[in-house]
């Protein structure tokens, strides 16, 4: 399989900035994480998990469960209209 980075050229400024914003906020979610939690590795890894892992797991839950239930629904235009 060919990637299809090799094919797709230069990223958009849109794509680019929406890289960006994302990393900004991975990278400032991540700081507040370490100023909430200070030196205590225990603090810092229950912040990490609470402020970051859980979100991202609720997240991707919730986009995969409106994604499969837009997918199968008959009314979709790719179902055919026989029984």
């Amino acid at each position: 399989m060919v990637s299809d980075v090799q094919h797709a050229g230069r990223p958009s400024r849109a794509q680019v900035y929406d890289r960006v914003l994302v990393v900004g906020f991975m990278v400032a979610q991540l700081a507040a994480v370490a100023l909430v939690a200070g030196d205590s590795a225990t603090a810092w890894a229950r912040g990490t998990v609470c402020g970051l892992l859980l979100p991202w797991l609720g997240f991707s839950w919730l986009i995969g469960f409106v994604i499969y239930f837009n997918h199968i629904h008959p009314d979709s235009p790719w179902f055919d209209d026989e029984p």
